[in-house]
């Protein structure tokens, strides 16, 4: 039974509720992430954003940057080419690999706890850009040390590349 006598029903402390226009649908909130903090949010992404790092550098030092240099190895010498399976296997790994990686991103969105749809995919967009980047010049830097080395099987570090023949630009 109700009493005004607070030794009876113990009322918790309300905090106040403000009303305020928004500008989305309600199917564009992540309504079980309201009660996240926006500082919350900013630090569950910074560590996101760490995890999808470690991973793909992991990724590509343990798996991805060996294996491009044993497939992209055997053109170092005139005239030497893989066969199929090489290729294949090349191609099933990246497309692995690179499920993962975005797979990474999506989880480490979903657990920043966004608030609206329009910022968790923001995060996405831009993290799978970024690393699409760097994927890139990775598969770049591999094929440049083929191709440079090409002659001896060796490259320097220090080679200064601003000369076109090295790269079979002549």
């Amino acid at each position: 039974a109700y009493s005004k006598d607070a030794k009876v029903i113990q009322m918790p402390e309300l905090p106040d509720v403000a009303l305020e226009s928004v500008d989305f649908d309600p199917v564009s909130v992540f309504w079980e992430n309201q009660q996240n903090s926006e500082e919350h949010v900013f630090r569950a992404s910074l560590n996101g954003l760490l995890k999808v790092v470690l991973f793909f550098l992991a990724v590509n030092a343990l798996i991805i940057i060996p294996y491009n240099v044993f497939v992209v190895g055997a053109f170092m010498s005139s005239g030497a080419n893989l066969a199929g399976p090489s290729q294949t296997m090349a191609g099933l790994l990246l497309g692995i690999v690179n499920q993962q990686i975005s797979a990474q991103v999506y989880n480490q969105a979903y657990f920043a706890g966004f608030k609206k749809k329009d910022r968790f995919d923001t995060f996405i967009f831009v993290l799978n850009t970024v690393v699409q980047f760097f994927n890139t010049w990775i598969s770049l830097g591999v094929t440049a040390w083929a191709v440079i080395g090409k002659e001896g099987g060796r490259m320097s570090l220090f080679q200064p590349l601003a000369d076109a023949g090295n790269i079979g630009l002549e």
